[in-house]
């Protein structure tokens, strides 16, 4: 079994080459399968494995899973099954990831630490190959699958939106990136975005502020209908923004209009 060759997703570590043109070896593992059985058990992931293996199979698992909700909520998404090219463990001086939609293919830092604006103050990050992370840049993906990306203006404003509305959807809980960053100093843990927010939109804020108008309306729309059809409220808004996405609107205020569109029955 290799994480390299995944049906969904593709997994290069970049520790040894932050360019991942030569990247470092890869998890392998044989299992005989008994005689008589047609299933075995492949365990990559063995407790207490240190970040550079542990970041490999979160992308893989996370990767894959992503796709597969996906595809639950729209079969005819056939844009996305492809085995997405996941690089980790790159190493940097920022605590980031990020989605190239030149080489399709997403990227995501080893730990480190970074001086935030937010606090000024100097804070330790974990691996970013993490559940919401992965979910959050596969957003990203399916946004460029979809009609593609914007990055200027109000289309960069909902491309966010989507990679935070995602990471929320898929992890049933509204904080992407949960404690992922944190201060060098005791004190609660740093997370990025929150999905469950009633910002409203300040001109002086940038593109990932924007984004959280987008999410904020996803999992209060998702909250509502959940309140309203209890038992079916999730799987609604679920199928209701996955639809929407497909359709790409380039705008926050195309999306709502478009989403009554397929709403209206």
């Amino acid at each position: 079994a290799s994480l390299k060759d995944g049906r969904w997703a593709k997994v290069n570590s970049c520790f040894q080459d932050p360019s991942c043109q030569n990247p470092d070896p890869d998890l392998l593992m044989e299992v005989t399968v008994p005689a008589g059985q047609t299933t075995a058990n492949i365990m990559f992931n063995q407790s207490g494995n240190p970040e550079f293996i542990t970041s490999r199979v979160n992308a893989y698992y996370h990767g894959t899973h992503i796709h597969n909700w996906i595809k639950e909520r729209l079969p005819t998404f056939t844009a996305i099954d492809l085995p997405l090219p996941f690089s980790v463990n790159v190493v940097s001086t920022a605590c980031n990831a990020g989605y190239s939609p030149q080489q399709i293919s997403t990227g995501y830092l080893k730990s480190g630490s970074v001086v935030l604006p937010q606090t000024g103050l100097m804070h330790n990050c974990i691996n970013m190959a993490m559940d919401t992370v992965i979910y959050h840049e596969y957003g990203h993906f399916l946004d460029d699958m979809a009609g593609g990306l914007s990055s200027a203006g109000f289309g960069g404003y909902i491309a966010e939106g989507w990679g935070d509305l995602m990471g929320s959807y898929v992890s049933g809980q509204p904080i992407i990136a949960e404690n992922a960053i944190a201060p060098t100093i005791p004190g609660p843990g740093v997370f990025p975005r929150y999905a469950n927010n009633n910002y409203q939109f300040n001109q002086m804020n940038g593109s990932y502020k924007y984004g959280e108008m987008w999410a904020g309306f996803g999992w209060h729309l998702r909250e509502n209908l959940m309140n309203h059809y209890p038992g079916t409220g999730q799987r609604k808004a679920e199928e209701m923004m996955v639809a929407l996405l497909a359709v790409n609107p380039e705008t926050i205020i195309w999306a709502i209009f478009d989403l009554f569109l397929l709403d209206d029955d």
